[in-house]
Parts: C-alpha cells; structure tokens; sequence
C-alpha cells in the first residue's frame, strides 16, 4: 500500500545514472564491476549474453550466417552488419569478445528488446543478455549462434541509492529479493 510502481525499460546503462540522480529509487541493471559512490548495489543473478542472428529468410548476409559452422568466431562475422547497444556492459563485452576484427555497424539502440526485434526483422546480428530474450515474444524469430569464445557473462542486481534503502518504498522493494 502507498508504493507506486513506474516501470521503465530501455537502456540498461541508463539506470544507473537515473538511479544516481534520484530520478528513480531503484533499478535492475546490469553491475559493472565497480559501483558509483553512492549506490549499493546486490547480486540477483548472472546471465550469459548470447550472439543472436534473424532465422534465415534468403538475404545474402543471411545465406552467410546460414553457412557458419556451429562455433562463431569473431572474424566469421567480419563485414556483417552488427547491431550492438549504444552503450553499456553489452557493448563492451561484445566489443572485448571482437577483439582486433572491427564490427560492421548497422545500428546502435537502447534497449535490448530493440536489437532483438532489428535482428528478426534482418538488419544484421545482434548481442542480447538470456534473460531477455527468453522473455520475449520474438525468441523464436531469431536463433542463437555459439560464440567461440564464449561472450562474457554479467551479473544483474538491484541498485539503489545508499543513503535511501531506509526510505519505506525503496526498502519494501529491496527487501523483496529475500
């Protein structure tokens, strides 16, 4: 009772800021491996991140994908269109797991819903956490390549402002975790 819930979904690295600035009380983000002064943070889960292609429809940068053998190497990928998030871990590990090949950019969005519809609509290749997209609707439109190696993992948590885990919304929710 009295607790409003405004859920807002997008930029994973968004939240942390918004968080930060008070603009929200509390996030589901993705942890880097420090955590601003100011916030706490806890541990949820660990999910993988997963390279993920449209199902093959005929278009030549399909054919290509339909080519690849069950492990895919960063060079395998190399003039395929990507389409990455803008910003955030996402992108820095799949930038890290490229390594010296330079990814063909298609687009940069916020969200990983947003990649995952691009993907299925064709646009290129993307990278999205497990967690969503065993969540969404469009899971069966697109299929999972093995990246060798492996993309790294991240952990997801709850994230509030240090000094406001006492405030009687913010604790109700962080206490939910138990």
């Amino acid at each position: 009772p009295g607790v409003r819930v405004v859920l807002q979904t997008g930029a994973p690295a968004e939240a942390l800021q918004r968080v930060a600035e008070g603009i929200a009380d509390i996030a589901v983000a993705a942890l880097p491996r420090k955590i601003p002064s100011g916030l706490t943070a806890v541990s949820l889960m660990t999910t993988s991140l997963e390279l993920i292609a449209p199902q093959p429809i005929g278009e030549a940068h399909i054919d290509r994908l339909a080519e690849l053998s069950a492990r895919v190497l960063p060079a395998d990928l190399a003039g395929l269109p990507m389409v990455l998030p803008r910003s955030g871990l996402a992108r820095e590990h799949a930038l890290r797991w490229f390594g010296a090949v330079s990814p063909r950019l298609y687009a940069e969005v916020s969200g990983s819903e947003a990649i995952i519809s691009m993907v299925r609509l064709g646009f290129g290749v993307g990278v999205v956490p497990r967690i969503v997209l065993d969540s969404s609707a469009l899971k069966a439109d697109v299929r999972v390549l093995k990246a060798d190696p492996p993309l790294e993992n991240f952990e997801l948590g709850l994230v509030a402002q240090t000094r406001r885990l006492h405030e009687p919304a913010v604790a109700a929710l962080w206490n939910l975790r138990r």
